[in-house]
């Protein structure tokens, strides 16, 4: 039995409590409207763990002052604290509507670290509602904001947050008892943890795996004893940390790994072992009893006390047994009754939750629409881009042949002048070269270069480039025909020259 996840923040409640109050004595000194809406904002989150309808109180004042002098992030700041305290009452309909008001405003000024912890503290809310019922459909939803956010960090570069985000999705896959994904990201946030020296995070995440050893495979004792490695050394670091709250968490957590080593010695010969085992959870049990009193902790009072009363009838101490199920009881009650007012809490929930998730799916399927549709934009262009190729390849043969016929019409001139006669004799023929070079030539590349000009490059999708392109394709196909009818008058010149030739060889 592991009481690990989502336990209340007691050591920051009592810590906090000065703080807050010395905020609260400085605010009248504050003339600066920001400024003062900026305190009151802080002021508002810092009383969620302490007193959330306060809380509520100064988010909607500091929310007054920020529409007032129309400071929008003030505002998205108001509306997160007012989230933060509804989500500490258990209203966690209000507390989703007013995250997500935050979110809007941050996602516009572009402040993305906000906007990373908007999506983040959603996450939180589908999460907590998963004891409620459909635990599948909220740990999904939960799991693809907190996604989101991880994605966000990566994207600034924020280290300490991608190792909270790692942690947070590996909470969510062991509430959903995928144990293996759940230990894989467990053991990704504690690599980084410890590359960075983050202790705070180091330490839950070995508290983390700790309880994934135990949860996984409660019946092999070769996990179990993994379970105490990770977990001693997740209460060393807490002890140095000064954490209690840390302490009492995963002091508990070791006893119970204890206590399940016990369970798993049934033979006689293994009394030894069996007894041993049960003192050191009975130890670090009441270690977690002794903690929790001192700052009030009921979750593990609740939990240790079944564990110990459990721990002392394998013990067969039956008198211990006994006392500690009565204070188990006593406990239990208080706590089912703190229970019934947030499923009351809960059942307003639901019905916006599930329209969230509804707009969780119309979002996916419009970036996958947009996704598409960029998709066939890049073929699109791609196709244009070929086809501009290929004609002017085409453009390029035609004009090569073309200088070609004139650098032979060059050569034909020279040789015009040492056979007279020949010249007189196909004048006819070169007349009708020039004439075609002259009109019928220079007609078509003044075309394609006109329709050339006409291109739109900024936008090769421009429908108007298609009707540019087939007309260039047109002229290119003219003017192929009109230096093929030149080279074929030129054949003739070839022809008669190369009988003249064979008369002089005769």
């Amino acid at each position: 039995m592991v009481f690990l996840f989502f336990a209340p923040d007691i050591q920051a409640q009592k810590q906090g409590r000065a703080y807050v109050d010395s905020l609260v004595k400085a605010l009248p000194a504050i003339k600066v409207d920001t400024d003062q809406a900026r305190l009151i904002d802080t002021i508002s989150l810092l009383y969620n763990t302490i007193n959330p309808d306060t809380g509520i109180k100064y988010g909607n004042r500091g929310l007054a002052l920020s529409q007032k002098i129309n400071w929008k992030r003030g505002i998205a700041k108001a509306y997160n604290g007012l989230g933060a305290n509804s989500k500490a009452k258990t209203e966690n309909a209000i507390a989703l509507d007013y995250y997500y008001k935050a979110l809007a405003i941050f996602e516009e000024l572009k402040d993305d670290r906000s906007v990373e912890a908007e999506y983040g503290n959603i996450g939180n809310v589908y999460l907590a509602q998963r004891s409620f019922g459909n635990a599948d459909y909220y740990d999904s939803a939960a799991l693809h904001y907190d996604s989101i956010a991880l994605g966000i960090c990566f994207k600034i570069h924020d280290t300490a947050e991608i190792v909270r985000h790692l942690g947070n999705i590996g909470v969510i896959y062991d509430e959903k008892k995928d144990y293996k994904n759940a230990k894989n990201y467990y053991f990704k946030a504690l690599t980084l943890a410890r590359k960075n020296d983050y202790k705070k995070h180091i330490a839950s995440n070995l508290g983390s795996i700790a309880g994934i050893y135990l949860s996984q495979d409660s019946a092999a004792e070769d996990s179990l004893k993994k379970a105490i490695v990770y977990g001693q050394q997740c209460i060393e670091l807490y002890k140095e940390l000064g954490d209690q709250l840390g302490l009492v968490i995963n002091t508990g957590n070791l006893g119970a790994i204890y206590l399940g080593i016990a369970k798993l010695h049934k033979d006689k010969s293994e009394v030894a072992l069996k007894n041993s085992n049960l003192e050191h959870a009975i130890l670090f049990l009441k270690t977690s009893v002794d903690a929790s009193e001192k700052i009030g902790f009921l979750d593990g009072l609740y939990q240790c006390y079944q564990m110990l009363s459990e721990a002392y009838t394998l013990k067969g101490d039956v008198k211990n047994s006994y006392d500690y199920y009565k204070q188990y009881v006593i406990i239990k009650d208080s706590i089912n009754k703190n229970s019934s007012n947030e499923n009351i809490a809960n059942l307003e929930t639901k019905r916006a939750l599930d329209l969230k998730q509804k707009d969780i799916v119309i979002q996916t399927n419009q970036l996958q629409i947009e996704e598409l549709k960029k998709l066939n934009q890049r073929k699109t262009n791609i196709l244009f881009i070929a086809g501009i190729v290929i004609l002017l390849g085409i453009m390029v043969v035609v004009i090569r042949k073309f200088l070609h016929s004139m650098k032979s019409n060059r050569q034909l001139a020279l040789e015009r002048k040492k056979h007279i006669e020949r010249i007189r004799a196909q004048k006819t023929v070169l007349k009708d070269i020039a004439y075609i070079q002259s009109h019928e030539v220079r007609g078509p590349l003044s075309t394609i270069m006109g329709l050339v000009d006409l291109f739109n490059y900024e936008d090769p999708a421009d429908p108007n480039n298609i009707e540019l392109l087939e007309g260039i394709a047109s002229v290119t196909k003219r003017l192929d025909k009109v230096v093929t009818e030149v080279v074929n008058k030129e054949n003739v010149i070839y022809k008669d020259e190369s009988m003249d030739q064979d008369e002089v060889v005769e």
